[in-house]
């Protein structure tokens, strides 16, 4: 899984080290479909409520869709997630992924998840399906012209050796356009956000994980901001 850039991201630490005190009222956050609970709620989000957007995201995959895809109303939504029996959707999943829900479901704001635990998880499901670090991806096994799609995610493979983890059947269109739609941030009256900054991929860390901030990652990532953003208003001109 590969982070692009953190403009929906806030510190949950202090300067001190210690975990921020929640907002009584937060705003909503996230992609509806992949949102937690909380969010829908309003709420401060922290730790677990991105554990939670995975494992809905882990669903998808699996299963194909989750139930309340077809809703677009994101009040709705939050109260189909909130009343729903969340070991319903394990039905398709690896056994390793029950003790990953019932992990989440115990943890709050404050809580630290055990991410070791998680990720030994994760590793012990690949280890019993047999799956490797080499393993092609779903896209890569089903693409009819084999030599672009080597060629698109070579990159990615060169950069960092990530899981290609098939945990169940190979299922096509998630609905990417939809999820876009369904993408929201920052609600009416709250605090705008900061001046976007254009930076490369390869200088994205944490110095950028700052409260406000925005940050739009992309592909030329050898191209120094500023001229980036001549480029663009050149471009833009022409």
């Amino acid at each position: 899984v590969y982070m692009l850039d953190f403009g929906l991201a806030r510190q949950y630490t202090t300067a001190s080290g210690d975990v921020r005190q929640p907002r009584s009222a937060a705003g909503f956050r996230g992609t509806v479909r992949y949102a937690s609970i909380n969010a829908h709620k309003n709420k401060e989000m922290g730790r677990h409520d991105d554990l939670w957007s995975l494992f809905y995201m882990v669903v998808e995959f699996v299963s194909g869709q989750l139930p309340w895809r077809k809703i677009k109303d994101k009040e709705q939504v939050g109260l189909m997630k909130d009343k729903y029996d969340h070991c319903n959707l394990l039905k398709n999943l690896p056994s390793e992924f029950r003790p990953f829900l019932e992990h989440i479901q115990i943890l709050d704001y404050f809580d630290q998840p055990d991410y070791n635990m998680l990720s030994n998880l994760v590793d012990q499901c690949t280890r019993r399906k047999n799956i490797r670090d080499s393993d092609p991806y779903d896209w890569e096994k089903c693409s009819a012209d084999t030599s672009i799609t080597t060629t698109n995610t070579s990159a990615l493979h060169a950069v960092k050796q990530t899981n290609a983890v098939n945990l169940g059947p190979s299922t096509h269109g998630h609905g990417a356009t939809e999820v876009l739609d369904e993408n929201l941030s920052y609600v009416e009256g709250e605090e705008p956000l900061k001046k976007a900054e254009l930076i490369p991929l390869n200088e994205v860390d944490n110095r950028y994980v700052e409260e406000g901030v925005v940050v739009l990652s992309r592909p030329d990532a050898d191209t120094p901001p500023a001229k980036y953003e001549q480029d663009t208003k050149a471009k833009e001109k022409g």
